[in-house]
Parts: C-alpha cells; sequence; structure tokens
C-alpha cells in the first residue's frame, strides 16, 4: 500500500513538472505582455433619451490599455473593440460617465482606458413654432418692382435643446432680387435666428424648406438703341474722315411704351470737324426725343480719324546697273527706263520728289551671259509710300567680257 502511494505521489510529481515546463516553453514561445493600443477608439453613446439632447462631451475617442500573448496582440485592430458609454437612467444636466469597453480577441484583458470617464452635459430637447420672414438682399434691376411675396407655410417648427430653442425667433429666408426681371417661385431652406439676427446652428427646422412666391412686375419700359455721331464741317484739304467711333455704341433709354416706340436711334450733338488733319476725341451730349430719358448716361465719347486722302502716282526712272565690276564686264539693258506706280496719301504724293525715286538692277556675282532680272526699287529719304507695280516688270540684262 505503501509503495502504491509513493508511485502515486512521484506520478503526480512528474505531471505538474511537465505541465510546468510546457508552460514555460509556451510562454517562451508567446509571451505575454502589456500596453496601450496604437490608435484611439471612437466612443458610442447609447440609451440617450428622445427627450435629451448631448451638448457637451469631454472626449470622443479613448486609449486602451490591454494585456495578452503576442499572437493577440497580432490580431488586435480598431475593429476589434466595442466602447461605449450608457445614458440609461440619467437626466438633463452635467453627468461623469465610465467608459465601458469590450474586446473580441481571444486572452486579451482590458487593463484601462484614457481617459477613463468622460463628462457629458445633457439637455432637455423642446420645440417651439416660429414665423419664416423673408430677407430681401436686394431689389430688381431699375423699372422692376416685387409686389408682395407669399410664403407657405408662414411658420415651422425648431426642435432641440433648451438653451437654443428659447432664443429662437425667427425663421429667415434670403432671396437676392438682383438682376430679377420675371415673377419667381422656388423652395428655399429657412434659417433660425435670434433678436440680433444672429444663425442658431444644431437645430431641427421642419420643414426643411418653404414655397417662396414674388410677383416681379415692370414699372417702366427700356429700349436699347445705337448712337448716331452728327458731324459739322469739313476736314482740311486732302483730308478726310475715315473712320466714327462711339463709346458707348448704343445707350438705354427709359420712358413709356408710347414714347419709345418710335426710337430706332439717338443723335449727338453736332461735332465741328472743319480744317481737322488729325484723329480727335470729342464728349458730346445726346439729343433725347420728348418724353424719353438716358437709363444711365447722357453723354458719349467720339473719335473721328481724320487722315490724308489715298491717291497714286506713275514715275518713270532711268534704270541703273548695281553691282558690275567695269574693269572686267560690260552690261546691257532691254529697257532704260521704267515706269513705276507709287501709293500713298496725296499729301506726300504731292511732295515727292521724282529723283527720290531710284530703279535698279543688281547683277553682283554675274559672269557673261543674258539674265532676266526684277528691278528693285528704292525711295530715300524713306516715306510712307508703296510700289504697286513696275512696267516692264522684268529687265533683260545681257553681260560681255571686256
Amino acid at each position: 500500500m505503501r509503495a502504491a502511494t509513493k508511485n502515486l505521489v512521484l506520478l503526480l510529481w512528474a505531471l505538474g513538472m511537465a505541465i510546468l515546463v510546457w508552460v514555460a516553453a509556451v510562454s517562451e514561445e508567446n509571451p505575454n505582455r502589456a500596453g496601450t493600443f496604437g490608435n484611439p477608439i471612437p466612443v458610442e453613446k447609447i440609451g440617450l433619451g428622445a427627450d435629451l439632447v448631448l451638448m457637451e462631451n469631454s472626449a470622443d475617442t479613448v486609449l486602451v490599455t490591454l494585456q495578452g500573448p503576442k499572437d493577440g496582440w497580432d490580431a488586435l485592430r480598431s475593429s476589434s473593440f466595442s466602447v461605449w458609454i450608457d445614458f440609461a437612467g440619467i437626466g438633463s444636466g452635467r453627468h461623469d460617465l465610465p467608459v465601458h469597453v469590450r474586446c473580441s480577441v481571444p486572452y486579451m484583458t482590458v487593463v484601462k482606458t484614457d481617459p477613463e470617464r468622460i463628462t457629458v452635459r445633457l439637455e432637455q430637447s423642446i420645440e417651439k413654432t416660429i414665423p419664416v420672414q423673408v430677407n430681401i438682399l436686394s431689389d430688381p434691376p431699375p423699372g422692376y418692382g416685387a409686389e408682395a411675396y407669399s410664403v407657405t407655410p408662414d411658420q415651422v417648427t425648431v426642435t432641440g435643446a433648451e438653451s437654443l430653442v428659447k432664443p429662437a425667433t425667427r425663421a429667415v429666408v434670403d432671396l437676392d432680387l438682383a438682376g430679377i426681371t420675371v415673377s419667381i417661385q422656388r423652395a428655399v431652406r429657412p434659417v433660425a435666428e435670434n433678436n440680433q439676427g444672429q444663425e442658431i446652428t444644431g437645430l431641427t427646422v421642419n420643414p426643411q424648406t418653404v414655397a417662396l412666391a414674388v410677383p416681379i412686375k415692370q414699372l417702366i419700359s427700356y429700349k436699347t438703341v445705337p448712337v448716331h455721331a452728327v458731324l459739322d464741317g469739313e476736314p482740311a484739304a486732302g483730308y478726310w474722315v475715315r473712320n466714327i467711333g462711339v463709346v458707348p455704341t448704343a445707350i438705354t433709354l427709359q420712358g413709356t411704351l408710347e414714347a419709345l416706340s418710335n426710337v430706332q436711334l439717338v443723335d449727338t450733338v453736332p461735332l465741328n470737324i472743319d480744317g481737322l488733319r488729325n484723329t480727335t476725341y470729342q464728349d458730346t451730349k445726346l439729343i433725347l426725343p420728348e418724353g424719353v430719358q438716358v437709363a444711365e448716361r447722357d453723354s458719349v465719347l467720339v473719335r473721328i480719324d481724320v487722315v490724308p486722302v489715298p491717291g497714286g502716282q506713275f514715275v518713270r526712272r532711268p534704270i541703273e546697273i548695281r553691282g558690275l565690276d567695269p574693269e572686267l564686264w560690260n552690261a546691257g539693258l532691254s529697257f532704260s527706263t521704267l515706269d513705276i506706280q507709287l501709293a500713298g496719301d496725296l499729301i506726300t504724293l504731292r511732295d515727292l520728289a521724282p529723283q527720290s525715286v531710284i530703279a535698279y538692277v543688281d547683277v553682283t556675282g554675274l559672269e557673261a551671259g543674258t539674265y532676266p532680272i526684277a528691278p528693285s526699287i528704292i525711295i530715300t529719304p524713306t516715306m510712307p509710300v508703296t510700289v504697286l507695280s513696275t512696267d516692264p516688270g522684268l529687265i533683260t540684262v545681257t553681260i560681255t567680257a571686256k
């Protein structure tokens, strides 16, 4: 009996030692460690009564410190955690609530959270009916007016925290009528405001939009017509009016439909151009028909381009030979003179001396032979004159050796 008992004790001792060795081996391969998970975990709010509004909370996320084996740490993800605070059974006011954590990874033990408690402030949720008010930001364009608007519904309900709902006195919709010439109907979103005209955020407005109708009526008629510049007199002899520019080119008139119906353009007060020799600018008034007014400005800027009259002229000039070495070569021309057609203004052509026009053929580098060469023309001193043509267009040059 003693031998059997002794053997049983030895067997249990050996089994215990084996378990200790196994645990030591497993611990060495998959050691436990404690640490903080790297990513903050969002805190879920549960159990908040429908009659309460969360106004403040000291934290939206927490850091979680855990202890567990290496395999557990490797398996951890942000989705492995459920973190929440429970509002069940509490009312309005300030509360300090514990943070609850659950980890779905086996063998991982939550040690603590940072913070471990979250301070919240709750308010009673109330509702209130307030009128809808339209805020006209700008008026329609001149000649148009807005008649009485309508809003449907003309009241809305705002719901939210008591401290936000109580100051709300009206729901405002902004309306910009700049450039609007036709009646409008649109859905607009009202915004809750206090007596000082400050927007109150954090409220639920019901309905979210209201129907706004604004009739727009034309008060007076408008018509845009071109401006006609009227000239008086003549430019200096040898000059002409090449172009007339008006800024603006059209003017907007206002008046009754009857007064505007026969107006097709507006004349300027006559502009004196007697003896002009260059471009001029003149600011001038408009001649307006009876019963018509100018909606904007009552004068225009007129540009009158006065330039010399263009003309043409023929000159006959002797043809020179250039680029010939007279010690080596002789040269003969098929024509000794050239008829040249010039273009320019009459004043310049009148003052052009025939000797200022030089015609020549260039034989530089040419040896014995016959060559058709286009003549060259130069005018010296340089003048605003264009060579239109020469007759003949080609000169035959015959070069012979001496």
